[in-house]
């Protein structure tokens, strides 16, 4: 497969999270945290519908490995990553928000060591270094701005933001299942999660209130869930868990551009300067990943204390099949 086109899909993924965490921003300060999520996964559920009938004709048999994965995955990357982001962007700005979360390669990249028993070579720790280092850079001007304890909490929930969203990363890389089904399933679960806490909240909130601009941002956010899912799926298959980190950096490439554009929120030459090691990192992740093509990389070819060992005997690297 084409790497290229795989290192595209996972950068357009990230793109496009790195978009939906500003247009949270602005939602969730009108609509409550757990209404404002069953609303996006709904509509991203009816939006899967007609792409599962007509590319998904060939039924697949899920056994109970299959949906312990699709759980976990929902659990971290979709209930976990949506309160914690939410609730979290309600302390900071969408600037910080979006720097916060691409700290997920270091997270990503930690979890392959542990539990996939990847090897991270120097070409790999050297750009999650370089990609680390422009996250600091770009929070040195955070934490010039003096926004207080509520800001200090907001970034504490976006860091376990990220730890939902590592989760997602690293369990989706054992399914064997298609990226298509597997984000149409982890949307439907991701449903059934908000469910309970959407119709308490419903209580208290009538959808009349929510204004036009706020619906077409929901509809955003929802119609944004199924591509990015997919791209993503789509490339984490045939790549290390390390390399895949590398391209959440693309995050804070385009929340912090929206987030001045849309919210008006300063971009400063700390922003810049880290926004050129974050792609230095990302060349270097690239140039190293060519390099080392047609050589073995399987992570858990020889591993035999992994992720695979432990809960999941039948897993591989490439998920089964494409």
């Amino acid at each position: 497969m084409n790497k290229l086109k795989m290192y595209a899909a996972m950068a357009m993924a990230m793109v496009l999270a790195g978009s939906t965490i500003v247009t949270s921003k602005i939602i969730t300060n009108h609509v409550p945290v757990f209404l404002n999520s069953e609303l996006r996964f709904g509509m991203a559920t009816l939006l899967y519908l007609p792409l599962i009938l007509l590319y998904e004709r060939k039924r697949q048999k899920l056994n109970g490995r299959d949906l312990l994965l699709l759980f976990l995955q929902t659990l971290g990357g979709v209930f976990i990553f949506s309160v914690f982001s939410l609730y979290g962007l309600r302390l900071t700005s969408a600037a910080e928000g979006g720097i916060i979360t691409s700290t997920t390669p270091i997270v990503v990249a930690l979890l392959a060591l542990l539990f996939l028993g990847e090897k991270l070579n120097r070409a790999r720790a050297g750009a999650i270094g370089i990609a680390f280092l422009g996250l600091v850079v770009i929070n040195t001007n955070g934490a010039a701005s003096g926004q207080g304890s509520n800001a200090l909490l907001g970034n504490l929930l976006l860091f376990g933001a990220v730890l939902g969203e590592s989760m997602f990363t690293i369990v989706g890389k054992a399914s064997r299942i298609s990226p298509l089904l597997t984000s149409a399933l982890v949307a439907i679960f991701g449903c059934i999660l908000f469910l309970p806490f959407a119709l308490i909240e419903g209580t208290h909130f009538s959808l009349a209130q929510i204004s036009v601009q706020d619906w077409l941002i929901i509809g955003y956010n929802a119609l944004s869930t199924p591509i990015a899912y997919i791209l993503w799926f789509y490339g984490i298959r045939h790549v290390p868990g390390s390399t895949a980190a590398i391209f959440t950096a693309f995050i804070p490439l385009s929340a912090v551009p929206l987030a001045a554009l849309l919210l008006h929120e300063p971009v400063t030459w700390q922003h810049w300067l880290g926004f050129a090691f974050i792609l230095a990192g990302i060349g270097l992740c690239m140039r190293e990943s060519k390099q080392a093509e047609g050589q073995p990389e399987g992570p858990t070819r020889s591993n035999k204390k992994g992720l695979g060992h432990v809960s999941f005997p039948r897993f591989s690297r490439s998920g089964g099949r494409d």
